[in-house]
């Protein structure tokens, strides 16, 4: 099945969004894909499609809260997140560094606000697209002086838009997506695009809304060991009980979005599997994407992965494990895994 077509000159584009509940092997599985002639994936998130502020974020709550006023702040916040991704400022860059010079997981004092993206470089016309799209979602501005205008502004603009049902905004910002995407393919002569942005599966029903068909791909792994790896990153809760609640809220949303969304949009793929039967997940994982099967995929990935599988059994006393095997028990069933 084809997937995610975007008509770009006569070149047909797709996408697959990789996601999971965060330290279950999104980024490694990206990398492995990148290595196929016709994938792309960037070194990092971009943060401008499912974080706060961002594409999903715009499109839920523009589309189920609507007034005038609405409309000009909302707009005007979705502007400015995505204009502070396109262009590093300098100097909260500088304060930014100097911070994580003494304190280098920045939990003492976070550092500025995405100061490290600048997705103006990696995206080509980026800033282009985003004034397009604002231009798309404007009906019209008029000067305007009402109580939540920005303060001490001088000749106030409101923005008033439209409103647009669901499915009219879905066009919209599917169109600025897919002109985004197409140009940097078009710029790396390559055809489809893999994004891995942590927490996609968490909105994959609004990504199938606004790509019909894109398709997502969640990499599963033993929540055990995902609730390890959870404690020694600076992203995460540091103690098996608040990183258990954490984990189980996250997995148990997917558990009930994958049941609202096709099935042939979403695949699921074991980490552990994808470590010990590297060539069978792969072909698994092409044949989905629709793409040919390329042996340097395996040669990467043989080199490259490593599952960690069982880590939970050595870094949890037996208090922690008992509570953590009961606690997620039904989902460690579900998923696959023994208990």
């Amino acid at each position: 099945m084809a997937i995610e077509q975007v008509e770009n000159s006569s070149r047909k584009i797709a996408v697959v969004f990789i996601g999971g509940t965060g330290r279950s092997g999104t980024n490694i599985t990206k990398k492995i894909l990148c290595r196929h002639s016709q994938l792309l994936g960037l070194p990092f998130n971009s943060r401008f499609i499912i974080d706060p502020g961002g594409i999903i974020d715009f499109y839920n709550s523009f589309s189920s809260t609507w007034s005038p006023f609405y409309s000009d702040i909302k707009i005007k916040d979705l502007d400015k997140h995505l204009r502070s991704l396109s262009k590093k400022n300098l100097v909260d860059t500088f304060v930014s560094r100097t911070i994580k010079l003494f304190d280098k997981n920045g939990k003492k004092l976070t550092p500025a606000k995405h100061f490290e993206y600048e997705l103006s470089r990696w995206y080509p016309n980026f800033e282009t697209h985003v004034k397009k799209l604002i231009d798309d979602l404007t009906s019209f501005k008029f000067n305007s002086c009402w109580p939540g205008a920005e303060s001490f502004s001088s000749n106030y603009k409101q923005i008033f838009s439209d409103y647009k049902q669901r499915e009219e905004l879905a066009k919209v910002l599917g169109s600025f997506l897919q002109s985004c995407i197409s140009d940097l393919l078009d710029n790396r002569e390559k055809g489809v695009f893999v994004n891995h942005d942590t927490h996609n599966i968490l909105f994959a029903k609004e990504l199938l809304e606004i790509m019909p068909q894109s398709k997502i791909l969640h990499m599963v792994r033993d929540p055990r060991d995902v609730l390890a790896s959870y404690i020694s990153q600076r992203a995460y809760p540091n103690d098996h009980i608040t990183a258990s609640r954490y984990y189980k809220s996250v997995i148990s949303k997917w558990l009930q979005i994958k049941k609202t969304i096709p099935k042939e949009s979403y695949i699921e793929i074991k980490l552990e599997n994808l470590a010990k039967q590297k060539e069978d997940s792969i072909r698994e994982i092409c044949n989905f994407v629709d793409i040919e099967f390329e042996d340097e995929l395996v040669k990467y990935a043989k080199k490259e992965i490593k599952a960690n599988s069982g880590r939970w059994e050595h870094e949890f006393n037996d208090v922690q494990k008992k509570f953590i095997n009961e606690e997620l028990k039904e989902i460690i069933s579900e998923l696959g895994y023994q208990s």
